[in-house]
């Protein structure tokens, strides 16, 4: 039932990749983050709220050398408006060891020309509508651990839409399912 796993203790046992691979046998495809003595820092799975550092690892203690344990890729892409069939697709078909993506999508569909907030932890995924519609962009952070960045990079551009006004309005349907309001499409009248 899980979206992700966390593989504690991997500094005690011989074969950790033995384990992992247990867990994709059990449920292909969920992510499974490795850990020693707990370290796993929030923010991999929560939104940080401003405090004082309190002792708990950041990501600059994840990304540090003099760490024994796993490092984190992070991804950044900042692109157009997305196509919601191919983004959603893209999501759908998460690349192995992405654990998270935070930020913004930008769609411009007939009559849904707005952004939406995305987070994602595992196969958790929620879309919120934006405070800050008239933003033209879309500003994704991801992170796991063995990403081709490269490769990500490219597939996030593919799923950008150049002909906005050619999308089929019930195409955000896939996005809207995701958000807390029900959908809504301004086509013809439905719902």
């Amino acid at each position: 039932m899980a979206d992700l796993v966390v593989l504690n203790k991997v500094d005690r046992v011989t074969d950790p990749d033995a384990l992992a691979a247990e867990i994709e046998r059990l449920k292909p495809g969920v992510p499974v983050v490795r850990s020693s003595f707990g370290r796993v820092d929030p923010a991999l799975l929560f939104d940080p709220r401003p405090r004082e550092r309190s002792g708990q690892l950041s990501f600059e203690d994840l990304l540090d050398e003099e760490h024994d344990h796993v490092r984190y890729d992070s991804v950044e892409f900042t692109g157009g408006a997305m196509n919601p069939l191919r983004f959603m697709a893209f999501l759908d078909a998460r690349p192995k060891g992405l654990y998270r993506i935070k930020g913004f999508v930008r769609f411009d569909v007939p009559g849904h020309r707005q952004r939406f907030g995305l987070h994602t932890v595992g196969a958790f995924l929620r879309f919120e509508r934006s405070a800050w519609p008239g933003l033209r962009r879309t500003e994704l952070v991801l992170i796991g651990t063995g990403l081709d960045v490269a490769a990500i990079r490219a597939e996030l551009a593919a799923c950008e839409e150049p002909d906005p006004a050619s999308v089929d309005p019930q195409s955000m349907l896939e996005v809207l399912r995701y958000t807390a309001q029900p959908p809504t499409v301004n086509a013809g009248g439905r719902r």
